[in-house]
């Protein structure tokens, strides 16, 4: 049980298609495994300061989940108001949206300001001079913490904190945005530039064959999924906070597809392959009452998570960061490929002619 993590060498990390052959039995298994690439890899990567420079404003969805007992349905409503990188980061770091401090600091701590949303145009207006100010003098991708301060145990904490209060206060999550904060120079393991079966495709597919980030928040959520096509999928964390990683080992991914279909029966009557929908959500405690064992990951700045196919996966995000991430496809795959079912309810679920 549990998930692989991996630290190869240099000379191991060169070749991205042989290593993921090396490792292929432990991901499938797991349905994901965690890579921590080498110090001096890590250390030749261009700033990305000049690429988040030149995004453009982006719209988040807001996360509504619903639900009690550990099983919950998500609604992602995209928000009116456009975002620049800095004005999102302001957000997250806000009172009303930053994770909670530690318990003990908890009780002896002064009342945080901001908890209610305002209530007027100048109020807000206000609100947002004072984020912009306090934001001035760091950039976009600093993170809002030291890696120091998700010890194991604080993790822990923060999950508990999660599953009490993941019905309350909507995060925002800027997922989806098509682009790469990768460099071209960048040789090895740049998620924009992977060499793999999908470069054969005629057309560019985004988030498929070309990237996508995601900027997150404390609270922001991916549900209970596999990948479109049941491809294999990369995903980088360029900075911030964790991201806390859950998922099926192949051994009970049946089973968990079975207690998914009865738990959300019409959901299944109505689209047999609704989990793609990635709007379901079970507690790790739910699944534990039917026997059904979840793995856990915590996956910090500077680290690829891959996910392998028919890997079910879920998690959310400790804190403000941005995550890059592209699904690709090796030989391994097709056999998957060809089997694979997409979501007819959807207009665009993808499909690849096999």
């Amino acid at each position: 049980g549990g998930i692989p993590v991996f630290r190869p060498t240099m000379e191991q990390f060169a070749d991205f298609a042989r290593f993921v052959d090396d490792i292929y039995a432990y991901g499938r298994a797991a349905g994901i495994v965690k890579v921590i690439p080498p110090p001096e890899w890590v250390a030749s990567l261009p700033p990305v300061d000049a690429k988040l420079a030149r995004l453009e404003e982006f719209q988040p969805i807001a996360q509504h989940i619903f639900g009690s007992r550990g099983c919950y349905t998500q609604t992602n409503i995209e928000s009116r108001k456009r975002y620049t990188v800095d004005a999102f980061r302001a957000l997250a770091r806000s009172a009303d949206y930053r994770r909670p401090p530690p318990h003990g600091e908890r009780g002896s701590s002064k009342p945080r300001r901001g908890r209610a949303p305002p209530t007027t145009r100048r109020a807000s207006r206000r609100l947002q001079t004072r984020l912009q100010q306090s934001d001035a003098s760091s950039s976009s991708s600093s993170s809002d913490t030291s890696m120091e301060e998700f010890s194991y145990e604080r993790c822990q904490e923060l999950e508990r904190d999660y599953w009490r209060n993941l019905t309350y206060n909507p995060p925002l999550y800027g997922a989806d945005i098509p682009g790469s904060l990768f460099s071209d120079s960048v040789e090895n393991w740049n998620v924009a530039h992977l060499k793999n079966l999908l470069d054969d495709l005629p057309v560019s597919l985004p988030g498929v064959n070309s990237p996508y980030l995601y900027f997150g928040m404390w609270k922001s959520t991916f549900a209970w999924h596999v990948e479109d096509m049941d491809l294999f999928s990369i995903n980088y964390i360029h900075f911030g906070a964790p991201k806390q990683w859950y998922s099926i080992s192949e051994a009970h991914r049946d089973r968990f597809e079975r207690v998914a279909q009865g738990i959300w029966s019409p959901e299944y009557q109505k689209c047999p392959e609704f989990l793609r929908h990635k709007t379901f959500i079970i507690s790790p405690k739910a699944l534990a009452n039917y026997s059904i064992p979840v793995n856990r990951l915590v996956q910090k700045e500077h680290e690829f998570v891959l996910t392998f196919p028919r890997g079910y996966h879920a998690g959310y995000n400790l804190g403000y960061n941005c995550a890059e991430s592209v699904n690709f496809a090796l030989d391994y795959w097709i056999p998957y490929g060809k089997k694979a079912r997409n979501c007819q309810c959807i207009g665009d679920s993808v499909h690849i002619d096999m």
